[in-house]
């Protein structure tokens, strides 16, 4: 766990963080997020102590960091940032063996370790362990800069700024590996944003800060269901209601489908019909397209009848919801189908259970008064 006790840092008369008492619970990301200006990436970099605080103290575990000597803090704390930082006069594993060669790793076990970050990040060592930064794409270049952060296992990993600096489809790329890969790894992180969706994607907490002081700290869940003051409603905007769907999987408002194998008879299909109006159709479990009445009535043979869909049609269980909205919207349906990783029917998600946790969430007259 990280502790700030009381924390200020003064410029002058300027206050950039005020008297600040946070905990960072241990294997959890929190995200920092405010306007400029509001002390986010000052309180980050007193962790490592890129800054110095004026007063208060800050721990690392039971360790208070200004007990130690800054470089040996820093080795063992993972830093990315927005730039990436990666040397371009060194390939990619030699930039992700800093950390370790400094440390005095042996140079096969610098090696091993590199490769096995370059597989767990998805780039593959054989063809980019001797690449350089030059040759790299700017998602992958940041993926590299995670590997380095990661390189000497650090318990603690800070973030600034991490996916700022590529494109829109790559930042939702990168931010989904990265997911996965807390997943996996469980590190205690303090990650810093402007992006209030990013905030609410990534962090199991999120901290609102302005003017060098915290306006709220809690789940995305909290601050966008109750925001604690006017700033912090403003800040997360007045559509926080979608904004909650991307907190949510597809397989939490998922409710049962109903389907027939396509090789049901006749009779199957008649009575599966005469309940609703429209049925999945799978092959061996796997989705393969839906049938109505319509069509069914035209032509009472189900492998005549049904239309196929392809597999991007339905949505994935793990996906969030906000994704499967918008997948129902651009294809102008009010209900997905939902399949599990191995393409297996496990579901339908409607409008009708979208809406019903939108409302939970919107703001009410008074808030928007």
């Amino acid at each position: 766990m990280i502790r700030l006790e009381g924390v200020s840092k003064r410029y002058g008369e300027q206050v950039a963080v005020q008297e600040t008492t946070l905990a960072f619970p241990e294997g959890e990301l929190t995200v920092l997020i405010g306007p400029s200006g509001c002390g986010k990436t000052t309180t980050l970099k007193m962790i490592n102590r890129l800054i110095q605080p004026s007063s208060g103290r800050i721990f690392i575990g039971e360790r208070e960091v200004t007990a130690v000597d800054p470089q040996d803090l820093r080795r063992g704390i993972g830093y990315v940032i927005q730039s990436i930082g990666l040397f371009p006069h060194m390939t990619v594993e030699e930039n992700i063996q800093v950390v370790p060669r400094l440390l005095g790793w042996p140079k096969a076990r610098s090696a091993a370790r590199a490769h096995e970050l370059l597989e767990l990040i998805g780039l593959e060592p054989g063809r980019y362990a001797k690449s350089y930064p030059k040759e790299l794409s700017g998602g992958q270049a940041q993926r590299v800069g995670v590997a380095r952060a990661l390189a000497v296992d650090p318990p603690v990993l800070l973030m600034d700024e991490p996916f700022g600096a590529v494109d829109p489809l790559t930042r939702e790329r990168l931010q989904d590996e990265f997911l996965r890969l807390q997943g996996e790894l469980k590190k205690t992180i303090v990650m810093v944003t402007h992006d209030i969706d990013e905030a609410i994607k990534l962090g199991d907490r999120v901290c609102v800060m302005n003017v060098g002081a915290v306006e709220q700290l809690g789940t995305p869940e909290e601050v966008l269901a109750n925001p604690k003051t006017r700033f912090v409603r403003q800040f997360v905007g007045s559509d926080r209601a979608l904004k909650r769907l991307s907190r949510l999987r597809v397989r939490e408002l998922m409710r049962p489908a109903a389907a027939l194998e396509l090789s049901a008879s006749a009779k199957d299909a008649e009575a599966a019909l005469a309940r609703q109006r429209t049925v999945y159709v799978t092959r061996s479990g796997q989705l393969v397209g839906w049938l109505d009445r319509r069509a069914f009535a035209f032509d009472p043979v189900i492998e005549r009848a049904y239309t196929e869909v392809s597999p991007n049609y339905a949505a994935s269980e793990g996906d969030d919801v906000r994704q499967a909205l918008s997948k129902m919207l651009s294809q102008g349906v009010a209900e997905l189908p939902v399949v599990a990783a191995s393409g297996e029917l496990v579901g339908l998600l409607d409008l009708t259970g979208i809406l019903a946790v939108t409302v939970q969430a919107a703001p009410d007259a008074a808030e928007a008064a």
